[in-house]
C-alpha cells in the first residue's frame, strides 16, 4: 500500500496504543485492541467514533444549500482567473517560500480537500494529506492516486506524540468550532523541532470584506451567501492569531497582499509556528 510507510507515525484512535499494522486482507487493524479500520477506495479511514457536537447552525438552510455546493465552490475560488485566483494561491504559496529550504520526515497537510496545495510540495513521497470529508479525498486521490490520503478528525488526530515534523494548514482554521482542541492536537503531534505553516483569511479586516463584497457575494447572488459567510468563518483574524499564540511561538507572519502593520490592509495572513 502507497500509506504504508506512515504506519509508524500512527496509533489507534480506539485504545490509544501504537500498535498498528496492516492486516492480510490491506485494512489497518490494532494488534492490542483488534480494532479494524476501514478502507475505501485506498483512503484508510481513522475516523474517531466519539465525535464532538455540532452546532444546530450546520442544519441551517442556507448551510446545507451550500454543502450541495462545496465541489463547485472549490472550482470557483481555485479555477477563476485574475484576483480570485490570485488571492487563493497566496497561502500556498507563502507556505511554499517558507518550506523551500526544509527537509522532513513526514509532512501531514491538515484539512488537504481535494489537494490544492500538493502542488506546492516539492518533498512528496514524504506527504500525508488528511481530511474529514470522503468525498473531497476521494476528489483528489483521483488526480493523485499514488498520494497518501487518511480520513481523519482534526480533534483527534490519529498520530502518535512528537510523530510529525511539519505541518500544514491553509484556509481550514477559520472554520474551527473547537478551535483551541484543534491547535492542542496540532501541538501534540509535533516534533520538538518541528514547523507548523498556517495560512488564514483576515477574516473581519477591512479589505478582506471589501474584496469578498466585490467578488464572491456577487457571484453567489441565488444564496444568502452573507449568512453562509457568518457560520463558517466563526473564527476572526483576531481571534486566530491569539490563539496561535496560547499554542505555538510564531516564528515569522507574512501578510498578503502588503506589508502594511495592521489586519485592515491585508487580505491574507501566512504564520510560521513553532513550539514555545
Amino acid at each position: 500500500m502507497i500509506w504504508q510507510r506512515i504506519i509508524p507515525l500512527l496509533k489507534c484512535i480506539k485504545c490509544g496504543h501504537d500498535n498498528l499494522l496492516l492486516s492480510l486482507t490491506g485494512s489497518l487493524v490494532c494488534s492490542t485492541c483488534s480494532h479494524q479500520y476501514t478502507n475505501k477506495n485506498n483512503i484508510p479511514d481513522l475516523m474517531s467514533k466519539n465525535m464532538m457536537p455540532g452546532s444546530k447552525l450546520y442544519t441551517d438552510p442556507d448551510y446545507l444549500q451550500w454543502e450541495t455546493m462545496r465541489a463547485s465552490s472549490h472550482d470557483y475560488f481555485y479555477g477563476s482567473k485574475g484576483i480570485i485566483s490570485w488571492v487563493q494561491a497566496s497561502g500556498h504559496q507563502a507556505i511554499a517560500r517558507m518550506m523551500e529550504s526544509k527537509q522532513y520526515q513526514a509532512i501531514v497537510d491538515l484539512g488537504c480537500g481535494d489537494g490544492a496545495h500538493y502542488p506546492y510540495i516539492k518533498q512528496t513521497e514524504k506527504y500525508v494529506g488528511v481530511d474529514i470529508d470522503q468525498p473531497t479525498l476521494e476528489r483528489f486521490k483521483l488526480k493523485q492516486p499514488d498520494c497518501c490520503l487518511l480520513r481523519v478528525n482534526g480533534f483527534e488526530l490519529p498520530f502518535k506524540d512528537k510523530s510529525v515534523d511539519c505541518l500544514i494548514n491553509i484556509y481550514n482554521l477559520e472554520h474551527m468550532m473547537y478551535l483551541d482542541i484543534a491547535l492542542e492536537e496540532m501541538n501534540r503531534i509535533l516534533t520538538e523541532q518541528g514547523d507548523v505553516y498556517i495560512s488564514v483569511p483576515n477574516e473581519g479586516g477591512f479589505l478582506w470584506g471589501l474584496g469578498r463584497s466585490l467578488s464572491s457575494v456577487k457571484h453567489y447572488k441565488n444564496i444568502n451567501y452573507p449568512r453562509i459567510i457568518e457560520i463558517e468563518h466563526i473564527n476572526c483574524i483576531w481571534q486566530l492569531e491569539k490563539a496561535f499564540k496560547r499554542h505555538f511561538k510564531i516564528k515569522k507572519k507574512e501578510p498578503f497582499p502588503f506589508s502594511l502593520p495592521g489586519f485592515h490592509a491585508n487580505i491574507v495572513t501566512t504564520y510560521h509556528c513553532v513550539k514555545i
